[in-house]
C-alpha cells in the first residue's frame, strides 16, 4: 500500500510522516482499500521495507 510513493503535495503540506495528519489521511486510505478489495486480497502488507524508512531518515535526517 505504500512504497516511498507519498504524494508530493502532502509532504509539501503535512511535513511528511512527521504529521499526525499524513498518518490519519493513510489510515482513511487504507480503509477505503480494505473495503474495496477485502474479497479480492487475503494478505495486506501496508508499508514495503519499514526498516529503509527507519535507516534513511536516521542517516539523512
Amino acid at each position: 500500500m505504500y512504497h516511498f510513493d507519498q504524494p508530493y503535495h502532502l509532504i509539501e503540506k503535512y511535513g511528511g510522516w512527521v504529521s499526525r495528519h499524513s498518518i490519519q489521511d493513510f489510515v482513511k486510505y487504507a480503509e477505503c482499500l480494505f473495503e474495496e478489495f477485502a474479497s479480492k486480497v487475503k494478505y495486506w502488507l501496508t508499508i514495503n521495507e519499514q526498516a529503509v524508512l527507519v535507516v534513511a531518515s536516521d542517516m539523512l535526517g
